[in-house]
């Protein structure tokens, strides 16, 4: 048995789960208002919760391991503002198709 990774499953799990407990707030400081929802939130606070335990997890291998974990769990989020503007895009076409199907009824 390989305790070092139990070790690491462990603390990255346990932060993960410490993260998400609180981590709702978050999401909501992260997110502009328009793209605000519970959805999102929970989204994004998973999404640094996430990076936070890995490296947290990763401490053991060094700090400068760590970081670098740190670092490339946080780089895919730099889509995550043309993720939300898409998705955005999508509820409002729906909202506006509703709209308009509704009023022809």
């Amino acid at each position: 048995m390989n305790l070092e990774m139990f070790y690491f499953g462990a603390i990255d799990n346990g932060v993960l789960l410490l993260s998400m407990a609180i981590g709702i707030e978050i999401g909501e400081l992260l997110l502009p208002k328009k793209y605000r929802s519970g959805a999102a939130a929970a989204a994004v606070s998973a999404f640094v919760g996430n990076a936070i335990s890995d490296a947290v997890a990763g401490l053991p291998s060094g700090l400068a391991a760590s970081v670098w974990v740190f670092l490339g769990c946080l780089a895919p989020g730099l889509a995550i503002p043309i993720i939300m503007r898409r998705i955005k895009a999508k509820e409002d076409a729906k909202e506006a198709a509703l709209l308009v199907n509704g009023s022809n009824s």
